[in-house]
């Protein structure tokens, strides 16, 4: 088990790919905005083709524009 010396530690020589890590996960606002016209898309050729979205699908895209601040 690490103490808090040993975490410090681990922790600054691991700081620049630990930071590239959590970076390279965040999306630019261009991608953003094109995830939400997808999303919007879906939904729209799903309700011209079928009428509807099924509640599965109503909360999967509100849990990605959840995680995604797309609201």
């Amino acid at each position: 088990m690490l103490n808090s010396k040993d975490y410090e530690s681990f922790i600054e020589s691991h700081a620049e790919s630990v930071m590239f890590t959590l970076k390279s996960q965040l999306l630019s606002s261009e991608e953003k905005d094109l995830i939400k016209k997808a999303l919007f898309l879906f939904q729209k050729d799903t309700y011209e083709h079928i009428g509807k979205l099924s509640e599965a699908q109503r909360v999967i895209i509100g849990e990605i524009a959840d995680k995604l601040n797309l609201r």
